[in-house]
C-alpha cells in the first residue's frame, strides 16, 4: 500500500499526474486510481487505499470542487485527520467547497509546502522509512533514546540511524522541539534540505526557548537548498533574537557570497573575525573571497593565519598553494 493517497477528478488528470511525478521523484510512495486493473471493485479499492494511506492528498480544481467523489474522498481523509488540501492557481478560497474553506490549504505548484505538510504527519520518502524498519530493533527501550533529547545538540556521522531515532521519539512525544531540530541537521548532513527546513519549521512552532540557533539550522539548510534570500531572512531573525556569535555571521556571509554579493560578504567575514579573530572557517572563507578579488597579498595572510590557528587546515594549504605561497 502506498503512504499518499491522491484524490482528483478525471476530467483534470494533469494536476495529479504532474504533483505525483515530484513525489514519487522524491522517494515518496504515492497513489492514484490509474493503477486499478479490469475488474476490480474500484469503490472498495479506493477505501482501503484511503484507509492504508499517512495522507490524503486533495486537489481542488475547477472541475473537483463539483465532484462528488472528490468531497467524499477529501471527508474521510479530514475524518481520518490526514488531509492535506491543494488547490490549482485558477481555484480560489471561495471556489473551495465550505467545508474545507477552513483549512489552510497551498497551492499545488509550492512543493517545499507540500513537503512540509507530509513530514507533519509522519509520511517519509521510502528511503527513510526503509531506515526505519531496519534499526527499529536498535531503539526498542526507553534508555535509547537518552542520548537524543538533548535541546541543539547533534553530532555529525551516521545521519542515518540519527533520522531512526528521532522519528521514534517523535512518535512517542510529537511535541518534542529538539528532536524535530535535531532530526533537521540530520536530514540536511544526508542532504534532504526539504524535509530538514519541514522539521526546522516544526521545531519553531513548538518552542520560544532557544530560537535562534533553529533559525540559523534552517537558514543553512536553506543556503544549502540554494534558496539564499530565504537563508539570509532567517539568519537576520536570528541576529534579532540574541547577539549574534561569529557562526551566524559567516554563515550569512556565505549565502551574500553564494548570491553574488561579494560587498556584504565581506564585512560579514570581517565581522565574524573581528568577533573571533581564531575563527579558521571565517578567515578560509575570507582568504578565498579576497582571492577571487584579485587581493592576493591579504588572501595569502588569512590562509597564513589560519593555518597558524589549525596547522592541518587543508583549504589554507589549498589557497597558499594556488597562490605559490
Amino acid at each position: 500500500m502506498a503512504d499518499i493517497f491522491i484524490s482528483y477528478t478525471k476530467h483534470e488528470p494533469g494536476p495529479t499526474r504532474q504533483l505525483a511525478a515530484v513525489l514519487e521523484a522524491r522517494g515518496y510512495a504515492v497513489w492514484w486510481d490509474t493503477e486499478l486493473i479490469g475488474g476490480v471493485d474500484f469503490r472498495e479499492a479506493i477505501l482501503k487505499q484511503i484507509d492504508t494511506a499517512l495522507a490524503v492528498i486533495v486537489i481542488w480544481t475547477p472541475a473537483s470542487v463539483t465532484s462528488e467523489w472528490v468531497l467524499m474522498e477529501a471527508e474521510l481523509g479530514l475524518r481520518s485527520k490526514k488531509l492535506v488540501p491543494l488547490r490549482a492557481q485558477s481555484v480560489d478560497y471561495a471556489r473551495i467547497p465550505a467545508q474545507f474553506q477552513t483549512l489552510h490549504t497551498d497551492s499545488i505548484d509550492d512543493t517545499e509546502r507540500v513537503v512540509n505538510a507530509l513530514t507533519a504527519l509522519g509520511v517519509l520518502p521510502l528511503d527513510i522509512r526503509a531506515s526505519v524498519l531496519q534499526f527499529r530493533g536498535e531503539y526498542e527501550d526507553d534508555d535509547d533514546l537518552d542520548g537524543f533529547t538533548v535541546d541543539c545538540q547533534y553530532d555529525e556521522g551516521d545521519a542515518a540511524r540519527f533520522v531512526v531515532a528521532y522519528t521514534k521519539l517523535i512518535t512517542r512525544k510529537p511535541g518534542n522541539a529538539a528532536a524535530y531540530n535535531n532530526r533537521g541537521l540530520a536530514y540536511t548532513e544526508l542532504g534532504d534540505y526539504a524535509l530538514a527546513i519541514a522539521d526546522f519549521s516544526k521545531a519553531l512552532m513548538l518552542t520560544t526557548d532557544m530560537r535562534e540557533y533553529v533559525f540559523q539550522h534552517r537558514g543553512n539548510a536553506y543556503r544549502a537548498a540554494g534558496q539564499f534570500d530565504r537563508a539570509i531572512t532567517d539568519y537576520e531573525t536570528a541576529m534579532k533574537i540574541a547577539d549574534p556569535g561569529p557562526s551566524l555571521y559567516l554563515d550569512r556571509g556565505t549565502a551574500f557570497e553564494q548570491k553574488g554579493d561579494v560587498e556584504r560578504a565581506l564585512q560579514d567575514y570581517n565581522k565574524a573575525i573581528e568577533l573571533h579573530a581564531e575563527h579558521t572557517q571565517a578567515l578560509v572563507r575570507r582568504g578565498e573571497l579576497l582571492e577571487k578579488a584579485g587581493n592576493s597579498t591579504r588572501a595569502i595572510k588569512d590562509f597564513r593565519r589560519a593555518l597558524v590557528v589549525d596547522p592541518q587546515c587543508q583549504a589554507a594549504k589549498a589557497g597558499l598553494k594556488r597562490l605559490n605561497a
